[in-house]
C-alpha cells in the first residue's frame, strides 16, 4: 500500500469535508474531491465532531456471492 505523506489540512478542506457530508457525499466522493484518503476523511470527520452517517462508515468487507455468512 502506498504511504502519503502528512499534510495539513486546511479551513477550506474542512469547511468542504463538512458541506459534502451534510449532503450525503460518499467517502470515496469526498477524498476523491479532496484528494485524499478515505481514512484520512473519516479521520478527520471524527475530529471535527461530524455525525457519522452511512457514507463516512467503512464499508462492509467484501464478500463472495452465494457463500453463507
Amino acid at each position: 500500500m502506498a504511504r502519503y505523506p502528512k499534510r495539513p489540512w486546511t479551513v477550506e478542506e474542512d469547511q468542504l469535508l463538512r458541506k459534502l457530508a451534510e449532503g450525503n457525499a460518499s467517502t470515496a466522493v469526498i477524498a476523491a474531491k479532496l484528494k485524499r484518503t478515505a481514512t484520512a476523511i473519516r479521520s478527520r470527520a471524527k475530529i471535527l465532531k461530524i455525525p457519522k452517517k452511512a457514507t463516512l462508515e467503512k464499508p462492509p468487507p467484501n464478500r463472495a456471492v452465494g457463500v453463507p455468512n
